[in-house]
């Protein structure tokens, strides 16, 4: 939007650009003006245009926003952010501790008409109860003891972007009446204030636990919750999603690897095995956490089983839990020398044609690509990592190229 005006002040060209308006132009003005400001607008859009074609091009199956998986649990939740990050709807996240709740939070946020504007997140569980009222809401110079300055609070500062509430089961009774208030309307009073203040900012709210036991235990009001239960996203645990911890372990060990300086490339299928066997009650925390500690304390190219804490090296799966078993094998496919093997055969029978065989010996370069993936993985030994390092293209890149050729790997 171009506004043009006979009334221009610098309030009313503030304000204008405070909504959004691309360009303020005061008249009498010259047509070559507007032809300017005209052409830099539509090839702006078009740069918006394909900055988003271009980030959903780049974001393959297994690498969304800052999260990674390839399970259908995981392409669910991409499915659901997509949609709701384009609406203002308040959205609760649940799922267990360090399942990546603020991560889905601040995927909705930067997909957002909101990503320009601030992210403010608030852990209800990590300040005091007498203290939560001031920073939700800030508070004037003098309201209480030690108040010796006014302060604005994290509704106020993420006026215009996303206020996201952390373990908001937390929050004491008393100020989730004044909480359910601001959902309604979006205004407040800060602590010790006499002004309504009103404010346009998105709330993503999260919590570790059962809303509804917490609801039937007193400690949520229910009312609060099905205010913020517009649309519901429950991140599933580590251990329901076990063929994303090969993408998750080889992700960690490549940043952990960089930052220490260390050679570490690959995991053995006797470390990865153990890897997907363990029930990760810590969820990808935890699992970052493990691979930090392998990194830091051994130095070699492959991570191998002695190198991993006695808790995930001696653990065995509870009797009649055979589904996990499945599941070691899927994923242990992948780091093992076999799958080199069979892509070593899947490479053999489609060899190329002989000369002179009739057959025309120029590929599609779709062909060409898939074989030279194929010949990289039987060099490797089925290496994924290592074969896109022969390659010279990322990681994520060999993947989606495997998923989208089907290649057995």
């Amino acid at each position: 939007m171009i506004m043009i005006t006979g009334k221009a002040t610098v309030d009313n060209a503030v304000q204008c650009m405070q909504l959004g308006a691309y360009q303020f132009l005061e008249k009498p003005f010259r047509f070559e003006q507007l032809q300017f400001h005209l052409k830099n607008a539509v090839e702006l859009n078009e740069l918006a245009h394909k900055y988003s074609s271009l980030r959903d091009t780049l974001e393959s199956a297994d690498h969304f926003e800052n999260m990674i998986g390839t399970s259908e649990e995981m392409q669910t939740i991409y499915h659901i952010i997509r949609n709701v990050s384009q609406s203002d709807a308040s959205v609760f996240v649940t799922g267990e501790s360090g399942t990546g709740k603020e991560l889905v939070a601040r995927a909705i946020h930067n997909r957002s008409r909101r990503a320009d504007s601030g992210f403010e997140p608030v852990n209800c569980a990590a300040i005091p109860r007498e203290l939560l009222e001031s920073e939700m809401f800030g508070h004037e110079k003098g309201s209480f003891t030690g108040a010796y300055q006014k302060r604005i609070g994290s509704c106020e500062r993420g006026d215009g972007g996303t206020l996201f509430l952390d373990e908001v089961c937390e929050m004491p009774p008393e100020l989730q009446v004044k909480m359910l208030r601001f959902l309604q309307d979006r205004t407040f009073r800060r602590v010790g204030g006499n002004d309504v203040i009103k404010v346009d900012v998105r709330v993503i709210a999260a919590t570790n636990r059962d809303p509804l036991d917490e609801i039937a235990a007193g400690r949520l009001r229910e009312d609060l919750y099905y205010r913020l239960m517009v649309v519901p996203i429950e991140m599933p645990p580590l251990r329901d999603r076990r063929e994303d911890i090969f993408l998750l372990a080889t992700h960690f060990l490549d940043i952990f690897a960089r930052k220490n300086g260390k050679a570490f490339t690959e995991m053995t299928p006797e470390a990865l095995r153990a890897l997907v066997r363990y029930p990760w009650q810590g969820n990808v925390r935890e699992l970052e956490n493990v691979v930090e500690n392998v990194v830091v304390l051994n130095n070699d190219t492959a991570v191998k089983l002695d190198y991993l804490p006695e808790r995930i090296r001696t653990y065995t799966p509870p009797e009649g839990e055979a589904d996990i078993e499945v599941k070691v094998e899927r994923v242990k496919e992948r780091a093992s020398p076999e799958a080199g093997r069979g892509a070593s055969r899947v490479a053999e029978s489609g060899a190329r044609p002989e000369p002179g065989s009739g057959q025309d010996p120029v590929l599609p370069m779709t062909e060409v690509e898939k074989r030279a993936i194929e010949n990289a993985l039987r060099a490797t030994g089925g290496n994924v990592p290592a074969a896109a390092k022969k390659l010279k293209i990322g990681q994520a890149t060999i993947y989606r190229k495997i998923k989208s050729y089907k290649i057995r790997v």
